[in-house]
């Protein structure tokens, strides 16, 4: 694969990574307003700033590989809507609380092979 293909690629998978920033942070607030137990609230505060951190550094990023557009996430606006249907349709408390954490992992998940992927393209 040439350069520029390479670099077009990196900015792609970047300017999705926003895009999937933007989405988590607009969840983020929703997310933890559903959680019952104060722990689980405060991880969700703690990974609400750890977000807002790594959308800095992928706007950063973004601006190094020349890329500016904005680009759809639809695995993090699906994760989205599926922790939406499962806060909804939750029995009780413990069981919604069981709920963000499991959907909360598929997205960490997500992320961790996103920026590894973006770190194997840009080695």
């Amino acid at each position: 694969m040439n350069d520029d293909a390479l670099k077009t690629l990196v900015a792609q998978g970047l300017a999705a990574m926003k895009n999937g920033g933007k989405v988590a942070a607009a969840a983020s607030g929703e997310i933890r307003n559903n959680a019952r137990h104060s722990d689980l609230k405060a991880a969700l505060e703690q990974g609400n700033q750890t977000s807002q951190q790594w959308t800095q550094r992928i706007d950063q990023a973004l601006q190094e590989a020349g890329g500016s557009g904005e680009q759809k996430n639809p695995v993090l606006e699906g994760l989205y809507e599926v922790s939406r249907q499962i806060r909804q349709q939750a029995p009780d408390d413990v069981s919604r609380d069981h709920g963000i954490v499991a959907n909360g992992q598929l997205a960490l998940h997500y992320w961790i092979a996103a920026f590894g992927t973006i770190r194997a393209y840009a080695a």
